[in-house]
């Protein structure tokens, strides 16, 4: 690997492609689909580059519209994809949005056999996913296979040998975790991580609460790792000395809440590679995660002021 990072941010995950409707309701009821591509490590990324960082992506995608279109797209925004390979046997993924009056989201996936399933360590190119300042993985990752769990465990590995920090979004999904205990699958990945992000039901499920000054008393002493809680409403970061910095969001009228998440994980990573406080970071996370839900896609809206 190189002495010197070539990027700030490297990713690896599951490209996939969207179909977002024009109007609230059932599915069966929608005639009109907006067409684009998402995945959480996706949209981190997308939403760091948009922000200024120098950032890579590494998946597999199948040798279909949807994988080109994801790559021209991750390309457009200035996202490194050498790390990426086309699988001429499988398809690339794709889940449909369900829209609702109460802005809420439900997703419809079609992931099964994915490119991105069939990923294995040995496909990695791992230096060029440690050249970086700080590598972002994700619970979904592991989620999607027993070859994808072990890829990201090692990459984990890896990582904390050769002293790069890891930020982990737990991104639990119930549909891919099965009957497989949260604790057991994304264990390894919260003990190798120096930034964890959770919503408060992933907390609950991964740490037993999800209340912030709770949460500090139960982590570990002397960890390392600063755990930040966020929903639609409010924030918290729990730093590793137990101090509890939260923030509200910023409220925007919703049109499609899927990717705020992710935007918000990308502010903060931006903040946290520029070395700004919480307080700030916070702001910054909340910014941009309101103008993602204020537009249909999973990233569109991710520039924000950032000064």
């Amino acid at each position: 690997m190189a002495s010197e990072p070539r990027f700030d941010v490297a990713t690896i995950g599951e490209l996939l492609g969207v179909l977002t409707p024009m109007t609230v309701g059932p599915i069966e009821n929608v005639t009109h689909f907006e067409k684009s591509v998402g995945g959480a490590e996706v949209n981190v990324a997308i939403g760091l580059a948009r922000l200024g960082c120098n950032v890579a992506w590494a998946g597999h995608v199948g040798a279909d519209p949807l994988g080109r279109e994801g790559l021209r797209t991750l390309r457009r925004h200035g996202v490194d994809t050498s790390g990426a390979t086309i699988d001429d046997d499988a398809p690339t993924g794709l889940y449909i949005k369900e829209l609702s009056d109460s802005e809420d989201a439900t997703a419809f996936y079609y992931r099964g056999g994915s490119a991105a399933s069939r990923m294995t360590y040995a496909d990695l190119d791992v230096d060029l996913l440690l050249s970086c300042r700080i590598l972002h993985l994700t619970g979904i990752t592991a989620m999607i296979s027993p070859a994808c769990e072990d890829l990201v465990n090692r990459l984990a590995a890896h990582a904390v040998a050769h002293g790069v920090p890891i930020s982990f979004d737990a991104n639990i999904r119930p549909g891919l975790l099965g009957d497989r205990s949260p604790g057991a699958v994304l264990g390894p990945l919260i003990d190798a991580a120096h930034l964890i992000f959770t919503s408060k039901a992933e907390a609950c499920a991964l740490f037993g609460t999800a209340d912030p000054p709770e949460l500090a008393r139960r982590l570990p002493p002397r960890r390392t790792a600063t755990v930040i809680v966020h929903e639609s409403s409010t924030a918290a970061v729990v730093r590793p000395d137990g101090v509890v910095v939260q923030q509200a969001a910023h409220r925007r009228l919703v049109i499609d809440p899927v990717g705020a998440g992710d935007a918000f994980v990308s502010a903060y990573l931006f903040s946290w590679l520029r070395h700004l406080p919480h307080e700030r970071a916070l702001d910054l996370a909340h910014e941009c995660a309101a103008e993602v839900i204020g537009v249909r896609g999973d990233h569109v809206g991710t520039e924000a002021t950032h000064g």
